[in-house]
This record gives C-alpha cells, sequence and structure tokens, in this order.
C-alpha cells in the first residue's frame, strides 16, 4: 500500500496483516505512530516524517528503509523496546530530536541492525539498553551498526548497557564548535567489537566505556581518530 497522511500511516502500519508500506511525500504530526510486526516500510524519492515517530514494542520482522525522520516531538524518531526482535534500519536520516533521541533499542530487544543511515544533531542519538538497573536485558540486545554517518552528536552513538554490540564502518564528524562527550560507549559489562570507524574532528571521547560498571571494547587499533 501507498500512504500519504498520517492517519493512512498509523492505519497500515499498525495492522496485524504483513504489509509493504510506502510512504509518499511528508507527513507531519504530533504523534508517534505504532508499528506491528511483519511490516516493511519504504519512503519514496523525498519521503519525511516530520514531528511523527515509529514506536515498535513487541514486535518481530520488521524493516523500516528510506525515511527522514524530524523533528520527532513525543517519541523518539524509532523506538524499539519490550522485546522486539529482528529489526533492520537502513538508509533513515534522522535529525533534530526534540522530544529525546533518535533511536533507542531497550527492554530486551534483540538482533538489530542499523545500517547506512544519517544522525545528526543531536544530544542522544542512540541509546542501547533500559539503564543500568535492568539487568534482564544481560543476553539480549544484539544489535549492529554499519556505515552511518553521525554529524554533531553529543553522545550515545550508540551507548551500549549489557549487550553485544558490532560497529564498523561508520564516520563520526564534528563541524561545530563543540564538545562531544563521546562516541560509541560501552557499559555495564557490555561488549563491543569496534572496527575502522573513523573519527573527524571529535574533540571528546572517540570511544569510552563509562558507567557504575565498565563495559569493554575490542578493535580500537583499526579506527581513524
Amino acid at each position: 500500500v501507498t500512504v500519504s497522511t498520517l492517519a493512512e500511516l498509523k492505519s497500515a502500519a499498525g495492522s496485524s496483516s504483513p504489509m509493504i508500506i510506502k510512504v509518499s511525500g511528508t507527513i507531519r504530526g504530533t504523534e508517534y505512530v505504532k508499528v506491528a510486526s511483519n511490516k516493511t516500510i519504504i519512503g519514496l524519492s523525498g519521503a519525511t516524517l516530520d514531528g511523527p515517530g515509529l514506536y515498535l514494542k513487541t514486535v518481530n520482522n520488521v524493516i523500516i528503509k528510506n525515511l527522514t525522520i524530524k523533528n520527532p516531538a513525543n517519541s523518539d524518531a524509532i523506538t524499539i523496546r519490550d522485546r522486539s526482535h529482528h529489526i533492520w534500519v537502513d538508509h533513515c536520516t534522522f535529525s533534530d530530536p526534540q522530544y529525546d533521541g533518535l533511536v533507542d533499542v531497550t527492554n530486551e530487544s534483540d538482533y538489530v541492525t542499523i545500517s547506512w543511515s544519517k544522525f545528526a544533531n543531536a544530544a542522544k542519538n542512540s541509546l542501547v539498553g533500559s539503564g543500568e538497573a535492568n539487568v534482564s536485558d544481560k543476553g539480549k540486545l544484539h544489535v549492529t551498526y554499519h556505515h552511518n554517518y553521525f554529524l554533531n552528536a553529543l553522545e550515545r552513538s550508540p551507548s551500549l548497557s549489557f549487550g553485544t554490540g558490532h560497529v564498523f564502518n561508520n564516520y563520526y564528524q564534528n563541524t561545530k564548535t563543540m564538545t562531544n562527550g563521546y562516541g560509541i560507549a560501552s557499559r555495564m559489562g557490555a561488549v563491543i567489537y569496534a572496527e575502522n570507524n573513523y573519527f573527524d574532528g571529535i574533540k571528546g571521547a572517540p570511544i569510552a566505556t563509562i558507567g557504575t560498571e565498565y563495559g569493554f571494547v575490542s578493535g580500537e587499533k583499526t579506527n581513524i581518530y
């Protein structure tokens, strides 16, 4: 189906039927859109969500591709939570969050890939994990970030607690007179393999282990600082 209004998108994305949803034009609003399982949401040329975000809770088998999501008003650009799994976000652009972050993966979600996407102008880009007290995340949160562009990001690119991450071939760039807190962070025993990333003009820590319990990072020597 092809959708061009917020009502059409909410109806199609929330359907219990498997569906390929093509987004046309610019859809504005301040609500988030609940996405059910077995959905592929593809933006046609120039497709933009200006204000709405996508909300994935306890779902699986979802692909989100070729969308621009900017100025998310009442949620993250994409929220993935509560044991959602097998999610692929590809060739998207996220920017200027008004509420919190851009793409968060939390509450025992698993097997998530974010690839070939752009994150811009955010204090909080991508949080993986539900907080330092949520030990139920242990053994979950297998995430991959590859070939993404993080532009003028303050931190969380990503920040990973408890889980296992592969973060490779991403480009981190700072073009403003700002000091980044960090780029990639591992905390609460998380394990991250960070390889072949390029850090350009990052004034803070490109890679950090933080939190009340540090995580682990390998692959640092393969990156360009």
